[in-house]
């Protein structure tokens, strides 16, 4: 089975401190990714535990081949 969460434990940091979750149907090379295994439909939950502050999240669907995942 694939990855299906990401924790403090398992989430890579971008340069900013932020976290990017990369979703796709198949394994891509691309830090935290969650795998569908070709889903078309699903649920997302994020949520802050102990957490000062709570951003909201920015959403943005991109094609593989434009951020240049393989």
């Amino acid at each position: 089975h694939f990855p299906i969460h990401i924790n403090e434990s398992s989430a890579i940091l971008d340069n900013d401190q932020s976290i990017t979750i990369n979703v796709s149907h198949a394994p891509v090379n691309l830090k935290n990714n969650l795998i569908t295994e070709g889903r078309k439909n699903g649920a997302m939950l994020l949520r802050w535990i102990g957490a000062t502050d709570h951003p909201i999240p920015k959403v943005t669907i991109r094609k593989l081949d434009s951020i240049g995942a393989n």
